[in-house]
């Protein structure tokens, strides 16, 4: 199990921007890391059945994206 020293996404959107927007370099790469996770999940048939913001966690230093709370994940 790893440590994330960081923020679920949600948290990010509220606290570090003023009109709930995340600038279009960020978010692009935080889409493409979050399309890739679950790429990688569904090419080993699971199936995360969970996803919302506070689900998803940013690394405070690298800026790299993790998937949590498998709780309600299923073989397909």
């Amino acid at each position: 199990m790893d440590f994330i020293n960081g923020m679920s996404l949600q948290t990010y959107v509220k606290s570090k921007t003023v009109d709930k927007t995340i600038p279009e370099d960020t978010c692009r790469k935080f889409f493409k890391q979050i399309a890739s996770a679950f790429e990688y999940l569904h090419q080993n048939n699971i199936s995360h059945r969970d996803i919302k913001l506070d689900n998803i966690l940013i690394e405070a230093n690298t800026r790299v994206i993790k998937i949590i709370d498998f709780g309600f994940a299923a073989f397909t």
